[in-house]
C-alpha cells in the first residue's frame, strides 16, 4: 500500500460521479485529507459501457485527491450497485458432536448454508451472517464456545454480475490502482449515514443515485434485504429535459437549482426566467410549480417501487424508519413524498462517523466516506493482495470468504 498504510483510500463510481475519499488514520479515529470529484461517464446502472471514458473518469477523480494530499494513491476499497446485485436469504444447519461449538462448527454451518446452484456468471460478493442458533436459542452472533448439540444459521448472500465485477476492476487498474476490496454501497453508505441502534431497530436505508436507488434493510445490527430499483436522480432529469424541450445538462442544473419534490410547496406565481433551450440564443420560462409535479410524479414512482420492494420482503412489520441518501435525496420535500408513502418515519442521511473536510457533509458523499469507514473496520481484508481482473480474480474472492470467518471468531 502507498505510504505504509497511512492512508485508507475509497472509490465510489456511479453512473453520475466519480467520488475518491482519502482518509488518513490518526489516534483519535479517521480524519478525511483527501477528495476528488469528476463527471461519471462511461457507466450505466452499475454497468461499464465505456472502459476508456470510465477509466479517464477514475483518472481524474483520483488526481484531484493527489493534488490534496501531494502523494500517489496506489490501492482503493471500491463501492458497487446496479441492476445486476442481487440478495437472498439461505439457512444452514449442523450437529456438534462434542457437544461444545468450535470455529470448525461454525464454518461447516455456514458451508451449509451455501448454495451450489449460483449461476457461473454471478459471484459472491458479501456473505452476512444474521444469526446463529444453538439448540433452541436464537439471536446469537457469537456462538464459539457454547454449549449446544445442534447449530443452525441464517445468512444473507449478495452477489453480483461476474464481469460487471472485473470490468469495474479492471478500468481501475487502467487507472494504475490496485482494488483491496470490493463492497455493496448500500452496506458502505450505512457505515456513513446510519447509527448501530438505527440498525438494531429496524431501519430501511434508501440510497438515490443517478442510475439506480439501493435500498437497504437492516435489523439486529445487520443487512437481511436488498432490492435494487432501476429509477433514480438520472430519471427526473429526463423528464424535466423532455417536457421543457431543454438539454439535459441545462435540466440537471434547473433540477438542482429550483426542483421540489413536493408541488403543494410551491406558488403558482413563482416562474424559473430565461432557461436555456436547445437551440443558440432560445430562451424559455418556465413555471416553478410545473417543474415541482414533474418532479413529484418521478419520486412517487420512485417510492411506490421502494414500498412495493418491502412488502414483499419478510420484514416489513420489523421496520420503524426511513433514511434517505444519495445526490436525489437533497431534492427539497422528498421526505414529505416518502413519509406519505411508505407511511414511516423518513429523515436525510449526512455522514457522520468521520472528521475532517467540512464540505463532506452532504448525502452525495455517503457512500464514498462509508467505504473508508467500512475498510478502517475491516483492516485485515483491506491489507491482503488486490482483487485482479484477470486469472486471479476468484482466489482473491476465496481469500475474502477466509478473512470473513476470522471476523466471526474475533
Amino acid at each position: 500500500m502507498a505510504n505504509e498504510g497511512k492512508y485508507i483510500v475509497g472509490l465510489d463510481i456511479g453512473t453520475t460521479k466519480v467520488c475518491t475519499i482519502v482518509a488518513e488514520r490518526t489516534d483519535a479515529g479517521l480524519n478525511v485529507v483527501g477528495v476528488g470529484l469528476a463527471q461519471s461517464q462511461g457507466m450505466k446502472k452499475g454497468m461499464v459501457y465505456d472502459i476508456d471514458q470510465m477509466t479517464e473518469c477514475i483518472i481524474r477523480s483520483v488526481s484531484e485527491a493527489e493534488k490534496m494530499i501531494d502523494d500517489k494513491i496506489q490501492d482503493v476499497v471500491i463501492g458497487i450497485a446496479g441492476e445486476h446485485i442481487s440478495g437472498f436469504s439461505a439457512e444452514g444447519m449442523v450437529s456438534t458432536p462434542s457437544g461444545v461449538i468450535t470455529e470448525r462448527d461454525v464454518k461447516r454451518v455456514i458451508d451449509s448454508a451455501k448454495v451450489d446452484n449460483i449461476p457461473p456468471d454471478k459471484k459472491i460478493i458479501h456473505i452476512i451472517p444474521q444469526e446463529f442458533i444453538v439448540d433452541d436459542q436464537r439471536h446469537i452472533l457469537k456462538p464459539v464456545g457454547m454449549y449446544g448439540r445442534k447449530l443452525k444459521a441464517n445468512i444473507y448472500i449478495i452477489t453480483g454480475n461476474l464481469h460487471a465485477i472485473k470490468n469495474i476492476i479492471r478500468c481501475c487498474e487502467r487507472a494504475g490502482l490496485a482494488v483491496r476490496n470490493i463492497v455493496l454501497q448500500s452496506i458502505a453508505s450505512a457505515e456513513a449515514v446510519l447509527y448501530p441502534e438505527e440498525m438494531e431497530i429496524g431501519t430501511v436505508l434508501v440510497d438515490i443515485g443517478g442510475g439506480t436507488t439501493d435500498v437497504a434493510v437492516f435489523y439486529n445490527g445487520s443487512l437481511v434485504h436488498t432490492v435494487e430499483i432501476d429509477i433514480a436522480g438520472n430519471h427526473i432529469t429526463g423528464d424535466i429535459a423532455v417536457r421543457f424541450g431543454i438539454p439535459r445538462s441545462v435540466a440537471e442544473e434547473v433540477k438542482k437549482k429550483y426542483g421540489c419534490a413536493s408541488a403543494n410547496r410551491v406558488s403558482e406565481k413563482e416562474i424559473i426566467q430565461g432557461v436555456r433551450k436547445a437551440g443558440p440564443g432560445q430562451l424559455t420560462n418556465i413555471m416553478r410549480k410545473e417543474l415541482a409535479e414533474v418532479i413529484q410524479l418521478r419520486v412517487e414512482e420512485i417510492f411506490d417501487r421502494v414500498k412495493s420492494g418491502l412488502d414483499s420482503s419478510p420484514f416489513p412489520k420489523y421496520i420503524r424508519q426511513v433514511v434517505l441518501t444519495g445526490g436525489s435525496s437533497q431534492i427539497p420535500g422528498i421526505e414529505e413524498i416518502a413519509e406519505k408513502i411508505i407511511g414511516l418515519p423518513v429523515r436525510i442521511g449526512y455522514p457522520q462517523t468521520i472528521s475532517g473536510l467540512h464540505d463532506l457533509e452532504s448525502p452525495i458523499f455517503a457512500t464514498g466516506v462509508g467505504l473508508v469507514v467500512y475498510a478502517s473496520k475491516n483492516a485485515p481484508i483491506y491489507e491482503t493482495k488486490p482483487y485482479t481482473s484477470g486469472k486471479g480474480f476468484f482466489s482473491r474472492f476465496k481469500e475474502k470468504v477466509r478473512q470473513w470467518f476470522s471476523f466471526l471468531f474475533s
